[in-house]
């Protein structure tokens, strides 16, 4: 009995998701109390400018590099029972 578990790579965006989501509402939360509750000075300013920056070219550079992706690939996560297989590598049992 053979036995594979496959799945689409699309399956790894609902994590990517989830993490997503959880920097987003961090940084909502970080942007309020910095505004709300931080010192009104230049360098409280520069720090929410310099974190806004930075999550925006994190999200725009994982955006550019996911868009190249295959989303309907199919990985397998058992190898085949009856092991692994190298067209190029020579074949002991041959004489």
């Amino acid at each position: 009995m053979n036995m594979t578990v496959n799945f689409t790579i699309a399956a790894l965006l609902i994590p990517y998701a989830l993490v997503v989501i959880f920097v987003g509402v961090f940084a909502f939360f970080n942007i309020h109390h910095l505004v709300h509750y931080g010192a009104t000075t230049r360098l409280s300013y520069a720090v929410t400018m310099t974190f806004l920056i930075g999550v925006t070219c994190i999200l725009f550079l994982t955006w550019q590099q996911l868009g190249g992706v295959n989303w309907s690939q199919a990985m397998s996560l058992t190898p085949s029972l009856s092991g692994f297989s190298l067209p190029d590598a020579p074949n002991p049992s041959q004489p």
